[in-house]
C-alpha cells in the first residue's frame, strides 16, 4: 500500500472511530485535512489525493456497529478507573469513576448499563 492509501485509510478510520454525527465527521475530517495540508513529508499533489481518497472512503463508510463501540470503550475503560487500598487490609483494588465512565458510554450512544452487560456476557432484551 502507497503513502497516499496508508495515509487515506488511517483518517478514514480515525473519523470512523471518533465521530458518530455529521456534524462530529465534518469537523474532524476539516481538522484533519488542515494537519495533512501543514505536513511536510508528502507532496502537494500527494496531499490532494490523500484528501480526494478520505472523501471517497468517508462518504460510503458505515457507522460503528454496537459491538464495535462497546470495545472502544472497553479499550479506554483506564481512564474511567482508580487504583485504590484497603486501609484495613492493605490490598489493591479497582474503582470506577462511574459517571464519568456513564458520560464516555453516552457520547458513544450506548448506556452504562448496556456497557456493563456485555463485558459481562448478559444479554439484555430490548
Amino acid at each position: 500500500m502507497d503513502t497516499v492509501e496508508k495515509r487515506s485509510h488511517v483518517i478514514a478510520r480515525l473519523i470512523r472511530e471518533n465521530a458518530d454525527t455529521t456534524f462530529a465527521k465534518e469537523l474532524l475530517l476539516g481538522e484533519l485535512i488542515e494537519d495533512e495540508l501543514m505536513s511536510k513529508d508528502v507532496t502537494f499533489d500527494q496531499k490532494l489525493q490523500i484528501i480526494n481518497r478520505v472523501t471517497e472512503l468517508v462518504k460510503n463508510q458505515l457507522p460503528l456497529t454496537k459491538e464495535e463501540r462497546f470495545e472502544r470503550i472497553w479499550e479506554y475503560k483506564n481512564f474511567f478507573s482508580i487504583r485504590t487500598i484497603d486501609l484495613n487490609t492493605g490490598k489493591s483494588d479497582i474503582s470506577w469513576k462511574k459517571d464519568e465512565l456513564e458520560g464516555y458510554c453516552k457520547t458513544h450512544g450506548v448506556t452504562l448499563e448496556e456497557f456493563v452487560s456485555w463485558k459481562l456476557g448478559i444479554d439484555l432484551v430490548n
